[in-house]
This record gives C-alpha cells, sequence and structure tokens, in this order.
C-alpha cells in the first residue's frame, strides 16, 4: 500500500507537536498491518464517512480523513471533530 499525503494533511501535521506527530504515523501504521484483517484494532475507531471517505483516530481529539483508491491510501485531512465537519460539508 503506497500511502500520498494531501495538502491539507500535511498542513494538519506540520502544526501537531512531536509527540503526536509519531502517535500519528503509529496508528497508520496499525491501520495499513490490518488492512484485508478481519480483527482491527479498537484504538483506530475506524469508521465510514460519506462520499468515499473513512476516518481513524489518532487520540480523542484528532482524526485522520483518508480514501482508498487502488492501492494507495490518499491521506485528505489531519484535524479535530470540527475539522472533519467542516471538510465533509464541502
Amino acid at each position: 500500500m503506497r500511502i500520498v499525503e494531501l495538502p491539507g494533511f500535511q498542513r494538519g501535521f506540520a502544526k501537531l507537536p512531536k509527540p503526536l506527530q509519531e502517535k500519528t504515523w503509529y496508528q497508520l501504521h496499525a491501520f495499513v498491518e490490518h488492512i484485508g484483517s478481519p480483527a482491527k484494532p479498537k484504538s483506530l475507531r475506524l469508521k465510514k464517512l460519506p462520499q468515499g471517505n473513512f476516518e481513524i483516530s489518532v487520540n480523542m481529539d484528532l482524526r485522520i480523513v483518508f480514501q482508498l483508491h487502488g492501492d494507495a491510501i490518499v491521506l485528505v485531512l489531519l484535524g479535530d471533530h470540527e475539522d472533519v465537519r467542516r471538510y465533509m460539508r464541502r
């Protein structure tokens, strides 16, 4: 699986302190390792969103919105609940 970062994700990632950046990559790698597996780690809190988007949790406040395109995970957004709501209203 390839990981493609869009500008919205990159901006959110750049604003995070180093420990949250590391936690973000940890959660992404946990997700990639479990693709196709019937058991997903509950800590990811994977959720299907409208318009082909999905969401996983970094922590209680921080979310990663992504899309699946062929063999690529396209990271669309990294932000809090309100950032996700704003993105989904587009």
